[in-house]
């Protein structure tokens, strides 16, 4: 699956970026969840 793809390198990108800060690294990547969702679901009705 593409967003698999695109999600995983999002991850590592973070992860690279703030590799000191592991816990911002997962918050980001659980806010950017939460607006992806959002959007596909505004998308969807």
């Amino acid at each position: 699956r593409d967003f698999v793809k695109l999600l995983d390198s999002k991850i590592k990108i973070a992860a690279m970026l703030q590799s000191k800060q592991r816990l911002s690294a997962r918050r980001d990547i659980r806010d950017f969840l939460t607006w992806f969702r959002r959007k596909s679901e505004t998308s969807e009705t």
